[in-house]
């Protein structure tokens, strides 16, 4: 069963339609964008059932009065399948469906309001209306808006493909329905099914333990820029928790999702990139698209075929499938910046060595265009030009400052984090958050560390309680003193007990209770180990250093681990053999 806390789950969208007003209702999000209504899938009911129920919840927007006098007569006479969709995940390898369903509205029976705008009179009220539905009525959660603008697209923040097309799909049925004469025919479409799982989607990729195939040159940008088959997973569902229940990626949600990243906030260059990105020049992204896009942006990716197309596009300002000298200039101006990405050129020198790298190219006149048009370059042309070096430059162009598939994996790993609220407020969110991790500091490297021969006694909680040396005198720290011996006590000589096994009886009679959490005091009892011990041999001018260089402290090493472990091993027995935790789990280190 799919949890309700995960972003990716099945659900039940709607295409609401109220052919009396010609409108379908859309769903509003905080961010602005917006989308289908859409429900999480009932798991276990049926299709029709689910979704019978789930067009209901949305209409009754959150009324519970709403919702029963809904059930008592549903506020729509047609519910019908368009889309069955569904997608498999590569961490678990399980499929997430999508269902779409047409939903026509009895506005006769449940409007407010009449075709011509006067209110209805008492003897046609219905149930829904008494229960306060008011179709094509704006709220909170739904927006109503015109099906002719929605399925030309002019429309704003669409978060995916699917509203335009099925807005689309259903005006097309809706006009055809209509020549064909009838009281009211319910309109007929041809259901779609859709399906990717795991080798489709990585079908594209070529294989990357193999030899490389001749042109095969994906497989050598993927091995250029070290990214492997867990990095294409991790983008794969961060992809899909970002678009859900979209499974395409529009320029809206392509926007968000570069400015999210840190690649790209500024908009006319963001423009750009989503041409670019856009092979299939069809309005939204597929995941493939996305990835290849990434690989280009990448630093070390080869300049190749596929990457001067990708450069081409995103100078074809127009999008013509040809570069003019305007196009030209844009590029001029990319490739003649500072560090601080600001042109070092004036107008007149962009415009000069534009015409100069025209004359690069082989031209030919715009589509079209009359004689003395100006010439323009076809991407054959730009591709031989690049291919030949007689233009050099443009390998430097729409590439990223920092490697794309590293930080996607950083914001995937804190956003993870971030989730727990228990984690995130400890060490390992902000080591897991911090920016540019290079390992060790020179300072550390530099450092030679060796067991110490420290007793340091944990209670059940976690927490340092005591911390002793190897003769057993405790360590004097400011917060943690040597407990105090009665006068009476016998010592570890008169007792025959090792000084060792003594601290460990001490402690077990008398607990401390100024526990000490901090983690550096305990690195300083690990340094101390290091303290020089003379032994034979120190005439030489070479002191002997740790335990372990005489038999007695062997001895006394196994005394000392034999009184640890005769009181850990009652803890131990007293707690779980396996610990109960949350799904996902993430190991770092």
């Amino acid at each position: 069963m799919t949890s309700v806390y995960q972003k990716t789950y099945d659900c039940v969208a709607f295409v609401l339609h109220c052919p009396s007003h010609g409108k379908v209702a859309v769903a509003r999000s905080p961010t602005e964008a917006i989308w289908l209504p859409y429900v999480q899938k009932h798991q276990k009911m049926s299709w029709y059932d689910s979704a019978k129920e789930g067009a209901m919840q949305v209409l009754a927007e959150g009324s519970a009065s709403r919702f029963e006098a809904f059930r008592r007569k549903a506020p729509f006479d047609q519910l019908l399948l368009l889309e069955v969709a569904r997608v498999q995940m590569p961490s678990t390898n399980k499929f997430v469906a999508r269902y779409i369903f047409y939903v026509r509205l009895n506005v006769p029976a449940t409007a407010a309001e009449t075709e011509s705008g006067q209110p209805t009179s008492a003897a046609t009220e219905t149930t829904a209306s008494k229960a306060g539905f008011k179709c094509c009525t704006d709220t909170a959660r739904l927006q109503w808006l015109a099906i002719d603008f929605v399925s030309q697209g002019f429309i704003r923040n669409c978060w995916g493909p699917e509203l335009v097309e099925l807005a689309r799909l259903v005006m097309e049925a809706t006009v055809k329905t209509a020549e064909e004469g009838g009281p009211s025919p319910p309109p007929v479409f041809r259901q779609r099914l859709q399906e990717q799982s795991v080798e489709q989607l990585f079908e594209i990729l070529p294989r990357l333990d193999g030899p490389v195939q001749v042109h095969d040159t994906y497989t050598e940008s993927l091995r250029k820029i070290k990214t492997n088959k867990n990095d294409i997973e991790r983008l794969f569902s961060d992809y899909l928790d970002h678009c859900y229940p979209s499974f395409y990626m529009t320029y809206d949600s392509f926007r968000h999702y570069l400015s999210r990243n840190g690649f790209e906030k500024n908009e006319t260059r963001l423009k750009r990139f989503f041409r670019a990105f856009n092979r299939a020049a069809n309005g939204y992204l597929s995941f493939n698209e996305l990835l290849l896009g990434l690989i280009c942006m990448e630093r070390e990716t080869p300049h190749v075929e596929f990457r001067i197309r990708f450069v081409f596009n995103y100078y074809d300002t127009r999008s013509r499938t040809v570069l003019s000298q305007e196009d030209f200039a844009l590029i001029v101006a990319d490739m003649n910046v500072d560090k601080h990405g600001r042109v070092v050129l004036n107008e007149g020198q962009i415009q000069r060595k534009a015409a100069e790298a025209m004359a690069c190219f082989r031209t030919k006149p715009a589509e079209g265009g009359e004689e003395g048009t100006p010439a323009v370059v076809t991407f054959s042309s730009f591709l031989q030009g690049v291919g030949s070096h007689a233009f050099r430059g443009t390998s430097n162009l729409c590439r990223s400052r920092c490697n794309v598939f590293a930080k996607v994996n950083r914001r995937i790993a804190a956003r993870a984090v971030k989730m727990n609220a228990s984690v995130a407020k400890g060490r390992l969110a902000r080591l897991v958050t911090r920016k540019g991790y290079q390992g060790s500091c020179q300072g550390c490297r530099a450092k030679k560390y060796r067991v110490a021969a420290h007793l340091a006694v944990v209670g059940v909680d976690g927490y340092l309680l005591l911390a002793s040396s190897e003769d057993g005198q405790s360590v004097a720290f400011e917060e943690l003193q040597p407990p105090a011996q009665s006068p009476g006590a016998a010592t570890a000589e008169e007792s025959g007990t090792s000084s060792s096994e003594q601290s460990v009886a001490n402690f077990a009679a008398e607990p401390r209770s100024d526990i000490i959490s901090d983690a550096l005091k305990l690195m300083a009892l690990i340094r101390l180990y290091n303290e020089s011990k003379p032994r034979a041999g120190a005439g030489l001018g070479k002191p002997m250093h740790g335990l372990m260089t005489e038999q007695e402290d062997r001895e006394s090493l196994v005394r000392l681990l034999r009184a640890i472990a005769s009181e850990i091993i009652p803890l131990l027995a007293s707690e779980p053999r396996c610990k109960p935790v949350t799904s996902p789990v993430y190991i770092i280190g």
